[in-house]
């Protein structure tokens, strides 16, 4: 009969086992087909733990039921079965449970001669992508250890932007200047035009407001704007931040917030990013 295995984090997985069968057995057809060490495992059902050496049916245990998996794993280093377009047989990948998406990532982009940006990672049989932050043991890879890769094309070359326009000679608009964004993780800049003498605030209003129509990114965490490697503040104007025309403007990713120490001089930023 087929019972349903919980582990903590989450995954789950399914094995066929005799009714009567010892827990002890059971743990090594674990060990056997899942890798993870009969002593490590702790088998619970309806909250009481499942002695090694009673039978199942001693528990009341049937077709189906939902039994709990606590494994008290050390850190070691297992294989991963990677299976591309390019290698669809797989190939084994040696790594440590704590090393991160990203490592692997590497490693698989050098196999493949492809940059690691045009990888996504994905348990076998799933459609959620591995984010590079996570570690293979909180993707739950030692229990599942096949990983599919797509690959993504490389994207095209742009031309350069032109030239920016001359500033605004209108009456009444002599502190119109043009300037160049680069949006978070964006590999274009937007042009837009400016007012020197307004917060650089409307900045922000502006990049949001045209999100929508261009589809480049904002860190919905929360971003700040740089300029001349220095936070700029954003109740201030973009002439005391000595903006000029041409000028470029970086997003990036998080927060600042506003430091005890007094400034050492207008260029010196009052904020911290985190």
């Amino acid at each position: 009969m087929d019972l349903i295995f919980e582990v903590e984090n989450g995954y789950h997985f399914s094995l066929e086992v005799d009714l009567f069968d010892t827990v002890q057995e059971i743990k090594e057809k674990i060990e056997k087909y899942r890798g993870i060490p009969a002593c490590d495992q702790t088998l619970m059902f309806d909250g009481e733990i499942l002695q090694d050496e009673y039978a199942i049916n001693n528990y009341n245990i049937v077709v189906g039921s939902h039994v709990k998996l606590v494994a008290e794993l050390t850190p070691k280093r297992i294989s991963l079965l990677v299976r591309s377009p390019r290698a669809r047989a797989g190939c084994l990948f040696e790594v440590s449970v704590d090393d991160r998406v990203e490592h692997l990532k590497k490693l698989v982009a050098t196999a493949e001669s492809v940059h690691p940006n045009q990888l996504a990672l994905l348990p076998s049989g799933s459609n959620v992508e591995l984010q590079d932050h996570c570690s293979i043991r909180e993707c739950g890879l030692e229990l599942q250890p096949q990983i599919d890769v797509l690959i993504r094309p490389m994207p095209r070359a742009t031309k350069q932007p032109p030239p920016l326009p001359p500033p605004s000679l209108t009456l009444g608009s002599s502190d119109n200047i043009t300037v160049r964004v680069l949006p978070w993780e964006w590999k274009q800049k937007v042009v837009l035009g400016v007012d020197r003498s307004a917060n650089v605030r409307s900045l922000r209003d502006e990049l949001e407001k045209m999100q929508p129509s261009l589809g480049y990114g904002l860190p919905p965490e929360g971003y700040f704007f740089i300029h001349n490697q220095s936070c700029m503040e954003e109740n201030q104007t973009f002439m005391w931040h000595g903006v000029e025309h041409g000028d470029t403007i970086e997003v990036f990713r998080g927060r600042i917030v506003e430091d005890s120490t007094p400034p050492v001089s207008k260029t010196t930023p009052r904020y911290r990013s985190y």
